[in-house]
């Protein structure tokens, strides 16, 4: 998900307003922009759920995991 998001091209708003539990998307803001967001409750499976995820993930899954759980968690 923050990959697809950081495809966007967002130069034509003045105003980005998100509202979502998912990664931050501030730094997704174009250069003098205003960005007004809100953020209902953390990715709380991103902590809670991992180890169930990663136990039931495949190998490749299992894999990637650590790199895109940091990632995700760190909201770069």
């Amino acid at each position: 998900m923050p990959l697809a998001l950081e495809q966007l091209d967002l130069r034509g708003y003045d105003l980005i307003i998100s509202s979502e539990s998912g990664p931050p998307k501030v730094s997704l803001r174009p250069r003098r922009r205003f960005t007004f967001a809100t953020c209902h409750t953390p990715m709380r499976y991103i902590w809670n759920m991992y180890h169930d995820y990663r136990n039931s993930a495949g190998r490749v899954a299992r894999l990637m995991m650590p790199p895109l759980t940091h990632y995700l968690r760190c909201g770069t």
